[in-house]
């Protein structure tokens, strides 16, 4: 099934962060592994210059399309979303902005 995950962020300056991890389990009997590429959603593209929004596992490894997740089995992921510390003045929104973003991922029988 597909999971999606939405989440408010209010970033201030440039450093910030709003980071979480969620348990991914796989609680049937079957492998499972990712259909395609997890989907970031919620940046417009003005946001996406001065905003980094990445998911990895736990470690840092990247989550790419066909991971596996046998049955009964479950990986932690860590989300996050930040504000660019490298940034031009003239890249910068003139006042803190509101940002909804969906995280979501779609798993298939492996």
């Amino acid at each position: 099934n597909k999971t999606d995950i939405n989440y408010f962020v209010k970033l201030a300056e440039p450093g910030d962060f709003y980071e979480f991890t969620v348990d991914v389990k796989n609680g049937g009997t079957i492998p499972a592994k990712i259909s395609s590429t997890p989907t970031l959603a919620g940046l417009s593209d003005a946001q996406k210059v001065y905003t980094n929004y990445t998911v990895t596992y736990k470690d840092g490894s990247t989550v790419s399309a066909n991971d596996s997740l046998a049955a009964g089995t479950s990986k932690t992921l860590r989300v996050k979303v930040e504000y660019n510390k490298d940034i031009t003045s003239a890249q910068l929104p003139s006042a803190a902005e509101d940002v909804n973003l969906t995280f979501a991922m779609n798993f298939i029988q492996g």
